[in-house]
């Protein structure tokens, strides 16, 4: 059979299979995502897979390498793809693109099991001061002039206002 016809099979067959599948994209005829994981989990990752013109007598190429998998640590990504590129060579020449979901959907815990859950900023070196700013600390967190300043209450704005008035008319404030 002709690649192409291949090709176009196995996209109605995908069609069919992820039909209302939120976490399926259609990116284009050779081209697809699948998010992996929940929500914006730590763990979460959107495989996407790529059929060459040659496809399906070569394997996909097979990308992590999206702006959402930013938080994936590179040799989880590496280990990842490494262990879908073995799972695909298992079937050159024959439709392989709903065996790789299958197979990372199977074996999501295992895949991620050495993903580490980052807390705020995007370095640990990094933290972010009150006002939105990222601030770098070195042992103990740097405190910026912002920072410093404390935020008043409308009572403590109040009395200061009195005290500062009271003191250009030269009177005591209890």
């Amino acid at each position: 059979m002709n690649v192409l016809v291949e090709q176009k099979t196995e996209l109605e067959v995908l069609k069919s299979i992820f039909d209302g599948d939120q976490r399926f994209v259609l990116i284009s005829d050779n081209k697809f995502q699948y998010k992996f994981g929940e929500g914006d989990d730590y763990k979460s990752f959107i495989l996407e897979i790529s059929w060459p013109d040659t496809y399906p007598e070569t394997i996909p190429t097979i990308s992590l390498d999206l702006f959402y998998n930013r938080h994936i640590l590179p040799e989880v990504k590496e280990d990842i793809k490494r262990r879908l590129l073995t799972e695909a060579e298992q079937y050159v020449g024959m439709a392989v693109t709903f065996t790789l979901i299958e197979y990372t959907r199977e074996n999501f815990e295992d895949l991620v099991k050495n993903q580490i859950e980052f807390h705020g900023a995007n370095d640990e070196n990094e933290i972010n001061d009150s006002n939105g700013k990222i601030v770098e600390k070195d042992g103990f967190h740097e405190i910026t002039a912002e920072v410093k300043r404390m935020q008043m209450t409308k009572a403590q704005k109040r009395r200061m206002w009195d005290h500062t008035t009271a003191s250009s008319f030269g009177e005591k404030v209890d």
